[in-house]
């Protein structure tokens, strides 16, 4: 039976973007306009303009569940799929809170608001390093599926290999976010970005050895 994976949790925080959106829309700044423009560039593209920044992060958060729900519909893995049907719905759920909270701090930003004694950049790090946890967290309890993971066709068709990968991915990943919290609370703005390069390289690699490791021959 196809697994469906968006739930109402997903639908319940897409909805808080669009109320958010929908509230902050009145007071966000437009483009500058020469006021002898016509009314159409005067009126319309401010507005379409304003919708763009208040609306487009929870609409891809939407895109991303809908795509992730019809390929979920197409999966062809039966029991191991559904066995892991609860991992799947909690990436899902990590990145869609990570696209709406990552709508806050623009929209906060955009409209000048004080967000904490935190530069905005410094909390998108933080952000992403609690997403890099919470994914990591999930990834060794994923089975074969085909939204989320590393789906080659050689792990795809093994069990074993597929396990042992992702479960090196997960704590790789996980102790990706753990620095990366730690950079974005920390680190300076240029050193943020020479530190996270070097330890995904590293992250990378090590991925690159355990699916070597576990897909050869």
């Amino acid at each position: 039976m196809p697994l469906k994976i968006i739930d109402r949790r997903h639908l319940l925080i897409i909805a808080v973007g669009f109320g958010g959106g929908l509230a902050a829309l009145p007071w966000l700044p437009g483009p500058s306009l020469d006021p002898e423009q016509s009314l159409f560039a005067r009126v319309v593209v401010p507005f379409f303009a304003r919708a763009a920044i208040a609306f487009m992060l929870p609409a891809a958060a939407l895109v991303t569940c809908l795509v992730a729900d019809t390929l979920s519909s197409r999966d062809v893995f039966g029991e191991p799929q559904a066995a892991s049907a609860k991992a799947v719905r909690v990436i899902l759920l990590c990145t869609v809170l990570f696209i709406v909270s990552l709508q806050g701090l623009v929209l906060l930003n955009v409209m000048g608001f004080p967000i904490a004694s935190f530069s905005p950049h410094r909390l998108v790090v933080v952000l992403t390093g609690l997403l890099f946890v919470g994914i990591g967290n999930v990834l060794p309890r994923l089975r074969p599926n085909l939204v989320f993971g590393i789906r080659t066709r050689r792990i795809l068709e093994n069990r074993l290999a597929w396990e042992r990968v992702h479960r090196v991915a997960g704590y790789v990943l996980a102790a990706l976010g753990v620095i990366t919290v730690a950079a974005g609370l920390t680190l300076s703005k240029s050193q943020i970005p020479i530190v996270l390069s070097a330890v995904v390289v590293s992250g990378a690699m090590v991925n690159l050895a355990a699916y070597r490791r576990w897909t050869r021959g």
